[in-house]
């Protein structure tokens, strides 16, 4: 490990041994790999350390090199004779001397004293700095958060990092770093020790006036005092004038070594000192201070404080605020009122989190499970713990039944029944029927009406408006306006009407109104600038990127979906991101990057995905198995898929679903099912205000005249959907309704003018992958057009370029774009348009046919 990135100094120190007499300092803190370096450079040298009395003068004499190790804690008379050897050489002398610069009783002059050095001796100074985050990045192998926590708590120093990954559950500092952390310790005189101990209190980086108040010094004896720390190795400056122990695993060693009085009381002023830090104060931090100095009362106050800041603020760690919520509430005796409400608080604070902890979970499964807790608490308390667990918990059906029962709780209490009612009439979870959504949104309406709360109205008028949009209620356009329109009451209901604008454009999106969402979201996104609701806000943009995928806007559409599909695991666009960008994939012919996307948008755990992005994402992965004529996985893919639509019934969610799904029962021989499939579509759209949704029954029946070898019913029936998609704007799929209609004049002997302009299409989208496909069937049947001439390049014809041959081949081998891309040093983009041209040029339609195709090619 010590030889990690030290390639430069390996290479100095042998080239200096080819000097002869020479000299070499090897100067570096404890523990940074000085000897080390030495044994692999020199493996020969004889080795001799000072301290243990003075160094024989015959060692040096010879032609071996001789390695003298800790020169700063030589002896007057070793320092002497290593003088003398230096202003007059033994013949072939090779000298290396080791040493730490920070315990050197001299600062800067490893030999006691400038002396004097022959001319014929080479000198050579090597400083050894600390691996750096990429080093041990490199050499652990871990992945690059805990590779930064390991680098930043050893700092860099291979010992300490050897003794880290020895024994990583150790508690306190690695036994080698305790022990020179306290003989420096012992070293230093009682001001310097005190700001010590300071910056080991507070175990993080601390300016000059907070380690002073600390350490309890006055500003003039602090300087001093953190200036004999620096020199002597016990402190490091970090960023902007603040310092902590160095390594930061030193700070347990201090620790373990304080008597308890003294600790406390160093924790106490450390609360003081950072509570008077400008704003924002560390919350959080002052809160563990007054817990470690035994200020209880001040540390649940300073907890709590923390809490709510996470909550109105949306602090950027409130995974802090919630581990102090959960020690608060583990603390014998508090008082129920006390334990509510920092229960209730940890709830919130676990909303903004990656996910519901089982700590948090048994907490408030106590909580609620207390015999003493009144009703409408216990209800509130439930209806928390049920949100969390829908949202976050992984179980959501568990959460429905939870959230079901805190109605029952609160039956006294309209304003949090009225928001659990209309939790539950969401439609967004799978397993769900609509019509169960529409009996919750009922009682909810019905209770706010009884309450004569202008809110509780408003909240469950938005709770309407969000289940028409959805399910394509025509009546969704007039609850709109009535939503819009109490955006006047101002305050808190802004809120509410800002919910359900959020949801609406998320629900006409989905029916295919890219105008009208467009409308919603500018709306939504004028209120949450004004309210702060960054969640609604975050909704909104993975809103925007179906619109664009849909209208066919590609052109940044790739990277802008990966972008926030890399982001807050908790950010409510993510599945969409992910969907958009499996859509892209399997466009561009990216066949596994497209199945990765999709399992991530919510295909890996259906169940617990939001229901029309989980019926999109199976009607997209559906129709890329047909392409690949993997019949099987599409039968277990498809079904699974239909059933979930079925029974959730929100049919206007099946327009990406359903024509595969008819598609797979017609090549399977299920003529009959499809029909009936189709019929069932029709039924649960009749009365909806879904474009797209109408568009699809178009395609589906079409695909019904094409089993059955209806040709040219076939071709019109195509021919309607596409004009349907195009009017929506939908132009892919229209382009996907284009070739259906194309192939069906092939099959009826006529001109296939349809797939010529789904091909043109196609590739003017950037669907490479489909565009392929056209050419390959028009050039099959000998109704390819020649390209125009072209300048600058040659024309290979038919033939592969010899970079579309290189691509082809290294697809061929199952590597991805990406993969390709970083071979070649191409962009991504290059390599689908290569291996798109290469899949024409050899009249193929998938690049799982390349590897046979290839190997014809070359014989």
């Amino acid at each position: 490990m010590a030889l990690i990135g030290r390639a430069r100094e390996l290479a100095a120190l042998r080239a200096a041994q080819a000097q002869a007499p020479c000299v070499v300092y090897v100067a570096g803190e404890a523990g940074v790999g000085k000897s080390a370096l030495v044994a692999a450079a020199v493996p020969q040298a004889r080795v001799v350390r000072c301290g243990a009395g003075p160094v024989d003068g015959e060692l040096l004499a010879g032609p071996e090199p001789v390695v003298v190790e800790d020169v700063q804690w030589a002896d007057a008379a070793t320092l002497s004779l290593l003088r003398d050897a230096l202003a007059e050489p033994p013949s072939g002398m090779r000298l290396l001397l080791l040493y730490r610069p920070e315990d050197l009783p001299t600062p800067g002059l490893p030999l006691g004293m400038a002396g004097s050095q022959a001319h014929t001796v080479s000198r050579t100074q090597i400083e050894l700095a600390p691996l750096t985050a990429a080093d041990v990045a490199g050499w652990s192998q871990l992945p690059d958060e805990q590779a930064r926590a390991l680098h930043e708590a050893s700092a860099g120093l291979p010992h300490v990092l050897a003794d880290l990954l020895a024994a990583p559950a150790t508690p306190g500092a690695p036994p080698r770093l305790a022990q020179l952390t306290l003989d420096r310790c012992a070293r230093l005189d009682a001001d310097a020790l005190a700001v010590v101990h300071a910056a080991a209190v507070l175990d993080e980086a601390a300016d000059e006036k907070v380690l002073a108040a600390v350490a309890g010094l006055p500003a003039a004896r602090a300087q001093d005092a953190l200036l004999t720390a620096l020199a002597r190795g016990l402190l490091a400056e970090s960023a902007q004038a603040a310092y902590r122990c160095h390594p930061p695993l030193a700070a347990r060693a201090v620790l373990d070594r304080l008597p308890g009085p003294v600790r406390r009381r160093l924790h106490g002023r450390a609360a003081e000192a950072l509570a008077r830090l400008p704003r924002p104060v560390p919350l959080a931090r002052v809160a563990r201070h007054h817990r470690a100095a035994g200020s209880t009362k001040a540390w649940l106050r300073t907890a709590e404080a923390a809490a709510d800041r996470a909550v109105q603020q949306r602090t950027p760690d409130p995974q802090s605020a919630a581990e102090l919520l959960r020690e608060a509430l583990a603390t014998e005796g508090l008082p129920q009122a006390v334990e509510v409400r920092l229960a209730r608080k940890l709830a919130q604070v676990a909303g903004h989190l990656s996910g519901l902890d089982d700590t948090t979970q048994a907490l408030l499964e106590r909580l609620i499970n207390s015999e003493q807790l009144p009703l409408g608490i216990r209800g509130e308390l439930r209806r928390d713990l049920a949100l969390l667990i829908v949202n976050q918990g992984g179980s959501p059906q568990q959460g429905l039944a939870e959230l079901a029962h805190a109605v029952d709780e609160l039956s006294g209490r309209p304003e949090p029944a009225v928001r659990a009612m209309v939790a539950l009439a969401m439609p967004f979870l799978t397993g769900v029927a609509v019509t169960e959504n529409e009996r919750w949104l009922a009682r909810a309406q019905a209770a706010a009406d009884r309450s004569g709360d202008p809110a509780l109205k408003l909240m469950a008028l938005a709770g309407r408006v969000s289940l028409t949009a959805e399910t394509g209620d025509p009546a969704v356009w007039a609850l709109t306006r009535e939503l819009a329109a109490a955006h006047a009451l101002g305050g808190e209901h802004r809120i509410e009407v800002l919910r359900g604008l959020c949801n609406a454009a998320d629900g006409v999106a989905w029916l295919g109104h890219y105008d009208r969402a467009d409308r919603f979201i500018r709306h939504a996104l004028q209120l949450a600038s004004r309210v702060g609701a960054e969640f609604n806000a975050d909704l909104t943009k993975g809103t925007t990127l179906r619109i664009d995928w849909g209208r066919g806007n590609w052109s940044d559409l790739e990277s802008r979906a990966k972008a926030l599909a890399a982001r807050n695991p908790l950010s409510p666009a993510r599945p969409e991101a992910h969907l958009v960008a499996g859509q892209l994939a399997l466009a561009h012919g990216d066949w596994s990057t497209a199945h990765r996307q999709l399992r991530a948008a919510g295909l890996s755990a259906p169940d617990n995905g939001a229901a029309p992005v989980v019926t999109a994402a199976g009607g997209v992965l559906l129709r890329g198995l047909l392409d690949r004529d993997e019949e099987a996985q599409a039968l277990r893919t498809g079904e699974a898929a239909w059933r979930r639509l079925r029974t959730k019934a929100v049919w206007v969610w099946g327009a990406e679903l359903v024509p595969s799904y008819v598609e797979l029962l017609c090549r399977t021989g299920e003529q009959g099912a499809a029909e009936r499939a189709v019929a069932e579509f029709a039924e649960g759209i009749a009365d909806r205000d879904a474009p797209l949704a109408a568009a699809a029954h178009a395609q589906c029946r079409a695909l019904l005249a094409h089993f059955a070898g209806r040709a040219g019913q076939a071709r019109s029936g195509f021919t309607q959907a596409a004009e349907r998609y195009a009017s929506v704007p939908q132009p892919y799929d229209a382009a996907l309704a284009l070739e259906r209609a194309g192939r069906s004049a092939l099959d009826a002997h006529q001109t296939p003018d349809q797939l010529v302009a789904a091909e043109r299409q196609f590739a003017a989208l950037g669907a490479v992958a489909d565009a392929a496909r056209c050419g390959a069937v028009l050039r099959r049947h000998g109704l390819d057009r020649p390209a125009p001439p072209r300048r600058g390049r040659p024309a290979y014809g038919s033939a592969l370029s010899p970079r579309e041959r290189e691509v082809a081949l290294l697809a061929s081998e199952g590597r991805t774009n990406a993969e390709i891309a970083a071979e070649l040093i191409l962009s991504p983009r290059t390599v689908e348009q290569h291996i798109a041209k290469a899949l024409r040029k050899l009249s193929l339609t998938s690049r799982t046919e390349l590897p046979s195709a290839l190997t014809a090619w070359t014989r």
